[in-house]
């Protein structure tokens, strides 16, 4: 699956990658290798044990910096890549305006029981994103990206098993007939841009 994602991410030498869910460290180093001594890699980690890890197995890797915290609120450093390794009930906004024109976000939207989808966002500009879902996952949940009542909606909406037709997703605009699922300022999208 991982390699599946990192694929889709299309990730380039000299980008400037977020992960967050860093865990110990093993996908950050394979995105280090990715973006090369010219690239930058922030990993987030929640958890200060396995931040701790990280810090220790990513030494001597001069384009990474680990960061002990969350990677879902606050002003994150502007990207080309968000690679996000926990179950979240949406984008949060910090991801969404972090990334570049044309960067790309790859995040699990996942329902009351950890399980969704693996959903792929590209930026074409404020208000417009490609999406597709990559294929059904299931995740531990993301800490502070998370809203139960919307989770169990997406469960519902899930079950539909239509999510293949998911072809965009719109920011700070009202939904139309092609809307897929709604969220208070954003919604996914059957219709591509």
């Amino acid at each position: 699956m991982h390699a599946s994602c990192l694929d889709a991410l299309k990730v380039s030498a000299g980008d400037t990658v977020l992960h967050v869910g860093a865990g110990t460290g093993y996908y950050t180093a394979i995105l280090a290798e990715l973006t090369g001594p010219s690239g930058s890699i922030f990993a987030y980690e929640i958890d200060d044990e396995l931040a701790q890890r990280a810090s220790e197995n990513l030494q001597g890797r001069d384009n990474v910096q680990v960061q002990d915290c969350s990677g879902t609120i606050g002003e994150l450093p502007v990207c080309d890549v968000i690679y996000a390794n926990a179950g979240t009930t949406e984008p949060t906004a910090s991801w969404l305006d972090a990334l570049k024109k044309d960067g790309r976000l790859l995040f699990p939207l996942t329902s009351t029981s950890g399980s969704g989808g693996m959903l792929l966002l590209q930026r074409i500009d404020d208000t417009q994103y490609s999406a597709k879902f990559l294929g059904p996952v299931n995740f531990i949940p993301c800490v502070g990206a998370r809203e139960e009542k919307t989770a169990f909606e997406l469960a519902d909406k899930f079950k539909e098993g239509n999510a293949p037709k998911v072809k965009s997703f719109h920011r700070g605009n009202s939904s139309d007939n092609t809307c897929w699922f709604k969220w208070d300022d954003c919604w996914l999208s059957t219709h591509p841009i």
